[in-house]
């Protein structure tokens, strides 16, 4: 099994990490058993998933910010506009069922689910729950199930302001929404004041506000206090 390529067919069409071809078969996991001959045989086991998600209604929240690789978006097989499609998903699944998703070739597909967050569920049906200690993608995912998407990515974006500067010892000083969807964040360590413009939704880099090594984009948010301490302690800080 270790040597199989396993796969998904979708729509008439293999994916793999190693090959990609036409499959006239139903939907489904596949084991790629003879490559030249391009046979396929139904998979006993399902892979390893890449990322978690919570479903909350046609919207999927990560269970991870730090592993997301996509922003967040409604599901395209429930007829919303999204930024992602996920492929073999299920007709229907409960609210606040954590489901495992697969990564080939740029899209994503639908593992397998676990079970319901009851926190989450007694939480959006009213029911006194204590969040303490809850994640910020775990409030996203309240947030979302009680408000509209585009209102609970700004709460989440927030959160996780709030939650980086706490743990990196960095004081926010400003926050501005710009035209193209990103914000301008200003921001202080060591009596350094920098600005910084992000993409919300993933806290990747645009423009650093201060000179590092290589494309500025190769960053996310939660590296530059680290990156500025060490070129304040060094020296080598260079404000551009």
């Amino acid at each position: 099994m270790s040597n199989s390529v396993v796969g998904a067919v979708y729509q008439n069409k293999f994916f793999s990490r190693r090959a990609h071809f036409p499959a006239d078969l139903p939907d489904g996991w596949y084991i790629l058993k003879d490559a030249l001959r391009r046979r396929l045989e139904p998979a006993v086991f399902l892979p390893k998933a890449d990322l978690d998600f919570y479903l909350v209604g046609n919207s999927f929240i990560p269970t991870n910010f730090g592993d997301y690789r996509f922003k967040i978006g409604e599901s395209y097989q429930k007829g919303s506009v999204s930024d992602f499609e996920l492929k073999l998903f299920p007709e229907s699944l409960p609210d606040f069922s954590v489901i495992k998703v697969k990564i080939i070739r740029g899209h994503l597909f639908y593992v397998r689910s676990f079970s319901i967050d009851m926190d989450l569920l007694l939480a959006a049906s009213g029911s006194e729950v204590c969040n303490k200690g809850w994640t910020p993608e775990k409030k996203m995912a309240l947030a979302v199930s009680l408000l509209k998407i585009e209102k609970a990515k700004e709460l989440l974006f927030e959160e996780l302001i709030q939650d980086r500067s706490e743990m990196l010892d960095v004081e926010i000083i400003s926050k501005e929404y710009l035209p193209s969807g990103n914000v301008e964040i200003e921001w202080s360590v060591y009596g350094r004041r920098f600005r910084t413009e992000i993409v919300p939704e993933t806290l990747a880099v645009i423009r650093a506000g201060f000179c590092l090594s290589g494309d500025d984009r190769k960053f996310t948010f939660t590296n530059l206090p680290t990156l500025a301490k060490e070129a304040i302690r060094t020296g080598d800080l260079y404000v551009g």
